[in-house]
């Protein structure tokens, strides 16, 4: 924030240099107005030398609106930022509904926004629908000051339409081509009380190396990217795969359809597998849908309410599965009993997100999912995209998966996925292939702002160098910049092509950003490799508790990395603009590669086990549940470094909880691992020294499995949990899956004798040999229990709570499930289904 040179004289509002003009003969004021342009565009100036001021400190103000302004008595303007900055003055990028990261020119857009307010009375865009602003600021054109304003000279109004231009590269680059062109207006105006129209942005060269970011050579992709999105407005679901090697820009491609998807009204929310998280599941799902409950919840209250009805509504009492994952969904439909059931299965979790996802997809805000990076999706995740394929109600949903074609053998699950969602559903892959020279011939000329022929030898040798391949392009570009070999001077970049060529500097992507990385200071360094374990993309809130350091100095140490380019800030905020970033993301996976091996393997598991440590330690139960796959996986990753058996105990329960998630969220490969984990980890034979955990590890064995069909196995540990365990809830738990194990093969004998021998362990003793007599009986004590009672008023009671009936409803239950498949017409499960009734009516 800029030194207050004088006391504040007064804020700056919209109608300050609108002035009464005409009176009636009596003095009267009338209705029209003149407009003070000499006194305007004295601030304009004292605007401009402001923000110059600012950007001398940061590179990025961030919160430039009227009520962050202060016009004090010397002329000059105090810049703050303690005030809530409307989503009005939001620059298109910051929406996070463009392919643009924000930089130093998102504050111009803001200043025009400022500009343009003063000029004519009103905002360019308004309006009190949020999504309606979004689509505003990244799509509409403003009405020139003019129009509303007819005192706006044309080229005064055009300078700030070119600050409103929705690409940063269309706007100014400098706040001194600004200024200069602010200036000629005012002397014009001076000299002659006209401005006469001129050539804009003459003299405006930026000396910031800013590396152009339209879509080059991408015409063709784009148009069937495009296609695909119109065809399921209409209804219906897609699968687009967008492939291409790692840099060749299939990220940035399919970003580019932000703008029709917000036009329509639909959404568009993106999730990335990162390579070093494999065994979380669902993890780019659930961080695209995290996003979704984001943009939802800057939505009026009206819209939220329709929304909570309709997810209450598909999610029935199953919405505390999804709540899980996506812990936003609660601030939209509140709080959520547990799932009632025992434990969810495959099926039922598959089913209660299709539901959920049905919610949103629909021709009102069709749904484009972008999952990135899908050669490191987990199986769970592979089969969630198999079944939203094809088992949606009337959906309008365009999946867009992107993958590395080099990664993907013919025998990789994707493949395999991608095989059979082809048997149900339309699938369209794009390739992307590296850009070709005439196309960086044209980055090259957007870029330095040269003649064609004076960039052309350059934009040859960094073709030859990248061989196409835009995010070594740009790596390529900084690294002669960092060398010296590219700079700023004379108003104008410049080079020596003989120079560069005899530099020889390498080709090698992963080398360069090494070398960029090694440029930085040994905190800063040190920093991001706690960052490129946390993952591709961090929050300053998990980065300031892993590295014990206060946000405000992290955000310091990470400025230089900013500044070139190697992570940006992620968050995109709708309803305001902050002005301290909350988490970022590496720029490409290679920079978080380059980072993660800037150290040995030895140091980095180290990194993860300190990681899990402190996560585990700073965070409350419930966020320890919440993050649950996050903390294993790291403590996981540095595991043979644990020498307390408190510790490695520690692990087993963790990896045991990880693996109960796991298993009701249908990840059931990840559920596989942490219960290997566990089991070598924290199992002991003496089962009288953890019972509880013995008992669940074996169970959740068992479930292991039953997922893998191995019904021998599974035999095996039944009987073992039933040997061991001491109580009758542990015994009935275990027979409940050995009734399941002997239904999957067919052993009706075997079924019956385990139903009966849990019946009575659960204290309901069924007659030996019984027979039509023992039936009338049960039908006789169940009519005798029946007396005096309504049958409608049954449903009415209270539920119960004697915990002996309640095992013997569990016992019968999972017997009678089995029972009336495998032994129909049997005279035990008609007896016990008549005795379960009466009982349940005394209790």
């Amino acid at each position: 924030m800029s030194k207050r040179a004088a006391p504040v004289k007064t804020g700056l509002h919209r109608s300050m240099f609108f002035r009464p003009s005409i009176t009636s003969d009596s003095g009267q004021e009338q209705g029209n107005t003149a407009y003070d342009l000499n006194e305007a565009l004295a601030l304009f100036v004292a605007l401009i030398n402001g923000l110059r001021k600012e950007h001398q400190h940061t590179d990025l103000h961030q919160a430039l609106c009227l009520a962050n302004l202060r016009l004090l008595d010397d002329g000059s303007v105090e810049l703050r930022n303690d005030a809530t900055v409307p989503l009005a003055y939001s620059s298109p990028e910051q929406t996070g509904r463009m392919n643009r990261q924000v930089d130093y020119r998102s504050d111009y857009y803001s200043l025009g926004i400022v500009l343009y307010e003063l000029l004519s009375g009103h905002l360019p865009f308004e309006s009190d629908s949020v999504m309606e602003l979004v689509h505003s600021h990244i799509a509409k054109k403003p009405l020139p000051p003019s129009r509303l304003n007819p005192a706006v000279p044309d080229v005064l109004g055009n300078i700030v339409l070119k600050l409103l231009a929705k690409n940063a590269e269309d706007r100014y680059q400098s706040l001194d081509g600004l200024l200069k062109d602010v200036e000629r207006c005012q002397l014009s105006f001076a000299e002659t009380g006209i401005i006469e129209p001129f050539s804009l942005a003459q003299n405006d060269v930026c000396d910031r190396l800013q590396i152009s970011q339209k879509l080059y050579g991408r015409n063709y992709e784009y148009s069937r990217l495009l296609s695909a999105f119109k065809r399921v407005i209409n209804g219906g679901a897609e699968l687009l795969l967008v492939s291409g090697y790692a840099g060749i820009g299939k990220s940035s491609l399919v970003n580019e359809i932000h703008k029709p998807v917000v036009a329509q009204g639909g959404y568009f929310i993106s999730g990335k597998f990162d390579q070093f998280k494999r065994t979380i599941p669902y993890s780019a799902f659930n961080e695209a849908f995290r996003e979704l409950m984001r943009q939802i919840l800057t939505e009026s209250e009206a819209r939220i309410a329709e929304w909570r009805v309709k997810l209450l509504k598909a999610l029935g009492p199953n919405g505390q599965l999804i709540i899980e994952a996506i812990p936003e969904l609660e601030f939209i439909i509140g709080k959520q009993p547990q799932v009632p059931l025992p434990g969810a299965t495959r099926n039922s979790f598959n089913y209660v997100m299709q539901n959920f996802v049905s919610v949103f997809t629909h021709p009102d805000h069709p749904i484009v999912l972008f999952l990135d990076d899908l050669q490191w999706a987990d199986a769970a995740s592979l089969k969630l995209i198999t079944l939203l394929m094809k088992d949606l109600d009337d959906p309008c949903l365009l999946l867009v998966g992107a993958y590395r074609d080099n990664e993907v053998d013919i025998a990789h699950p994707l493949n395999l996925t991608i095989d059979l969602i082809r048997k149900n559903t339309v699938v369209t892959i794009v390739e992307v292939s590296p850009l070709l020279e005439e196309s960086i011939e044209e980055l090259v000329v957007d870029t330095f702002k040269r003649d064609a022929a004076e960039t052309l030898p350059l934009a040859q040798l960094i073709f030859r160098k990248t061989r196409g391949n835009p995010f070594f392009i740009g790596q390529f570009i900084k690294s002669l910049h960092s060398d010296g070999l590219l700079h700023f001077e004379s108003g104008s970049w410049n080079w020596n092509i003989e120079q560069i060529q005899a530099s020889n500097i390498t080709d090698n992507v992963v080398e360069l950003l090494t070398r960029e990385l090694r440029r930085l200071p040994e905190p800063t360094q040190r920093l991001l490799t706690i960052a490129a374990c946390i993952g591709n993309r961090f929050d300053l809130q998990t980065l300031e508790t892993v590295s014990e350091k206060p946000a405000q100095e992290i955000c310091e140490l990470l400025q230089d990395a900013l500044q070139t380019g190697l992570i940006f800030p992620t968050e995109h905020t709708v309803a305001a603009v902050v002005t301290l970033p909350s988490s970022y993301q590496f720029q490409h996976d290679r920079v978080q590669q380059a980072a993660y091996e800037g150290i040995g393997k030895h140091e980095t598991d180290a990194v993860h086990l300190e990681i899990g440590r402190l996560l585990l330690n700073s965070l409350t139960p419930a966020e320890q549940e919440e993050q649950i796959f996050n903390i294993v996986d790291h403590l996981n990753q540095g595991r043979h470094l644990l020498e307390q058996q408190v510790e490695k105990d520690e692990l087993a329960n963790l990896n045991l909880l990880a693996a109960k998630k796991a298993r009701k969220s249908a990840a059931f490969d990840v559920h596989c691992e942490c219960i290997a984990i566990a089991d070598e980890f924290g199992s002991d034979e003496d089962w009288s020294k953890k019972p509880v955990f013995m008992h669940e590890l074996y169970m959740e064995l068992i479930n292991v499995a039953f997922a893998r069909a191995d019904y021998r196995e599974m035999e095996r540990l039944c009987q073992v949990v039933c040997d061991k365990s001491a109580t009758p809830q542990e015994i009935i738990a275990a027979k409940d899956y050995l009734i399941r194990c002997y239904g999957a093969i067919y052993k009706p004998q075997e079924l019956m004798k385990t139903g009966i021998e849990m019946l009575e362990i659960s204290g309901i003793k069924v007659p030996t040999d019984l027979n039509e007599k023992d039936i009338r009986i049960a039908r006789l004590r169940l009519k005798l229990a029946l007396r005096g009672k309504d049958i409608l008023e049954l449903a009415e009671l209270p539920p119960a709570t004697d915990p002996q009936y309640l095992l013997q409803l569990h016992a019968t239950m999972a017997f009678l499930g089995y029972g009336f498949t495998y032994l129909a017409g049997s005279n035990v499960v008609l007896w016990v289904a008549l005795e379960i009734v009466r009982r349940s009516i005394r209790y």
